[in-house]
Parts: structure tokens; C-alpha cells; sequence
């Protein structure tokens, strides 16, 4: 369960037509999800509710969700390739995962930095 928080259940006429109860017309299921999953992660919910959700395949983090995507594809890069260097334009499983990469690194770089004491840290070539 992905729904983009923009989205609304279509008008009724069209809601009909996609499956939808006309009840359920314009009604803004997106921003449902995100308060759903907002009561989630602060403990709010009941449990019951939580497991129809799961039922559904709520999605309760999309950040996971997109690490554990980036995650496979980079597996399958390095299953095919025998190496984790893939070039920037590089797709594993429908996904970027030369962009991944990139972005994993920086991340991790960017934690190192974090994590360094003030006095500690230096400058690289070319900061």
C-alpha cells in the first residue's frame, strides 16, 4: 500500500467505474494513509487495526522500503557484475542502482563526519 498523500478517491461517477464505492468519493485516502502511518510509528494505534493494515500491505515506512528495493538491486548488480562499482546510469531489477550507490556512499560519509569529534576532522582535496 503506496498511496501518494496527494491522492483522493476519484469523483463518484469515475469511482464507479474503478471499483470504488461511490461513499467513498473525493474522499483524500492519501492523507488518511499518512496519519495512519503518523499513529503507527508514535504507538497509537490498536493492534487490531495494525494487523488489518499489515492484511493490506501497508507500507509503514517508505524509507525502508526504498533501502530494502536499493538493497536487492545492488545484490543483483554485484551477483552479475562480481563488484559494487557500478557506473552512475547503471539498472539492476528496474532500478537505479548506480544512483543508489551514490547515495548510500555520500550517506555513510556524511554519518562518518557526524560521528567524528570536532577537533578530529579534515579537510579532503578538493573541499
Amino acid at each position: 500500500m503506496r498511496v501518494p498523500f496527494t491522492f483522493r478517491v476519484p469523483a463518484a461517477e469515475d469511482a464507479e467505474k474503478a471499483g470504488w464505492p461511490a461513499s467513498l468519493a473525493n474522499f483524500p485516502l492519501g492523507q488518511w494513509t499518512a496519519d495512519a502511518r503518523r499513529f503507527y510509528s508514535r504507538g497509537d494505534m490498536d493492534q487490531e487495526r495494525v494487523a488489518q493494515l499489515e492484511k493490506l500491505g501497508m507500507v509503514w515506512s517508505h524509507f525502508d522500503v526504498a533501502w530494502a528495493e536499493g538493497l536487492s538491486a545492488a545484490r543483483g548488480w554485484a551477483a552479475e557484475h562480481g563488484h559494487l562499482l557500478a557506473p552512475l546510469d547503471a539498472a539492476c531489477q528496474n532500478a537505479p542502482v548506480g544512483i543508489w550507490l551514490k547515495n548510500a556512499r555520500v550517506a555513510a560519509r556524511k554519518a562518518q563526519e557526524i560521528e567524528l569529534p570536532r577537533g578530529c576532522r579534515w579537510s579532503r582535496p578538493g573541499r
